[in-house]
């Protein structure tokens, strides 16, 4: 029977490990996403400076730009491309954010929760091998009683 609680708990400590491992993998996961975020806030800012330039550009050409419209219709296109560009990065950073967020609470919450139970386990394992260490003291001391009966 201790044998069994000793496999019992080689087996819990093993499943320990491998939640270990899973919480590892979603740090992993976490931080592929913060790079992705990170990729994202670049592109945001240079969509910005992007963004700026163009505005800073358009003012100083501004009479230039009065003489040929065709001229005016292009960089304001692209402007509002870069302005649609920055409003797509902004909505996909929000999204990412939120997902980082999510993920981040779902691992600890499951993690936690898994290596709570597994804790609980090991502590009844435990609890079970004290009571069967127990017994077998005092089978073991009737027995030396016997023993020591029968001898005499």
């Amino acid at each position: 029977v201790s044998t069994q609680s000793t496999g019992r708990i080689t087996k819990l400590e093993s499943q320990l490990g491998e939640i270990e491992k899973n919480s590892t993998e979603k740090t992993a996961e976490i931080s592929a996403l913060r790079e992705e975020l990170d990729a994202c806030k670049d592109q945001l800012n240079d969509s910005e400076l992007q963004l700026r330039d163009l505005a800073e550009e358009y003012d100083s050409k501004r009479g230039e730009l009065e003489a040929s419209q065709a001229t005016v219709t292009e960089l304001e296109s692209h402007v509002q491309h870069v302005t649609d560009e920055k409003t797509v990065l902004s909505s996909e950073l929000l999204t990412i954010t939120k997902e980082l967020g999510e993920l981040k609470i779902k691992t600890n919450r499951q993690s936690d929760e898994e290596i709570e139970n597994l804790h609980k386990q090991i502590n009844n394992l435990t609890e079970e091998n004290d009571l069967l260490k127990l017994e077998f003291e005092e089978k073991n001391a009737e027995f030396e009683e016997l023993t020591t009966e029968v001898s005499k």
